[in-house]
């Protein structure tokens, strides 16, 4: 298993070569060029409407937390382990904060 990237610093945002769409709270997502699909529900959901702009996993984490019955640990885990999984799929990606 690699290492996992996502830090509270770190800047994200949504992959614009996704298509998608909401099916009442849940996000079904189409990516034209791996030929796959996925479905987004509940928290994973929110989290994708979060990323609609780059935001820290900080800020992220923040905004569950007062959405969410949850500790800022599991919190900060659980989203780390959901967007590095996001992020070897493409349906996330880091923003280089460098760039201007």
């Amino acid at each position: 298993m690699r290492e996992n990237q996502i830090a509270p610093e770190t800047m994200i945002c949504r992959s614009e070569a996704l298509l998608f769409n909401n099916l009442g709270n849940d996000i079904v997502m189409m990516d034209i060029e791996q030929g796959s699909y996925y479905g987004l529900e509940g928290t994973a959901a929110r989290i994708w409407e979060f990323t609609e702009a780059p935001v820290t996993v900080g800020s992220l984490c923040d905004r569950l937390m007062s959405e969410y019955e949850v500790s800022p640990e599991q919190c900060r885990q659980e989203v780390a382990v959901f967007l590095d999984d996001l992020l070897s799929r493409k349906i996330v990606q880091i923003v280089d904060q460098t760039k201007s």
